[in-house]
């Protein structure tokens, strides 16, 4: 069918690209899902380390507490399991996914930016120009002696609404 080619391009195209040891390997993927949070946290408890669930539409995106997260079109929108044995390491996860977000943005975009453009809004939200564009959601589990944690990111790439979106941004800044 035309997802089940569209699905083989997908994974083709990220795992080519890939550097990581676990990240990425195993990739779920559908065009349009509920939310890639609760697919991989709640349907794939036991998914290998480093599998992706991605999409391209989320129709019930999940944030902070029980906020949803409006998930359309040109939304970067994935969650990714990792496997902890040390539980102090826990709190430290949303932050490196904030900073590897708002460090990727910077280095994609090609050119020297303010480095106040994109910024970490405490605790899980990533803002562009004062507006958020994004944000990180991890949940957790003690499984077995190891804690599962399932991180989900939301990012406005490339859609202008509910807020703004990164290149929006950059193309007010480059032209």
């Amino acid at each position: 069918s035309a997802n089940d080619e569209l699905e083989h391009m997908v994974k083709k195209h990220i795992q080519a690209h890939l550097t990581t040891k676990s990240l990425g390997h195993t990739i779920l993927y559908n065009k349009e899902v509920d939310s890639t949070q609760t697919i991989l946290h709640e349907e794939f408890r036991m998914a290998p380390e480093g599998t992706i669930c991605l999409t391209n539409v989320q129709n019930k995106g999940k944030g902070r507490g029980s906020n949803e997260w409006d998930s359309p079109m040109g939304c970067l929108m994935f969650s990714f399991r990792s496997y902890f044995r040390n539980g102090q390491q826990l709190p430290f996860v949303q932050y490196l996914v904030s900073l590897a977000i708002v460090k990727a943005i910077h280095r994609t975009a090609g050119q020297e930016l303010d480095p106040d453009l994109f910024q970490i809004k405490w605790p899980n939200d990533i803002y562009g120009k004062q507006q958020k564009i994004g944000g990180i959601l991890c949940q957790s589990e003690y499984v077995d002696g190891t804690f599962q944690v399932t991180t989900g990111l939301g990012i406005n790439v490339d859609n202008q609404h509910p807020t703004v979106c990164i290149n929006q941004i950059l193309h007010d800044i480059f032209g």
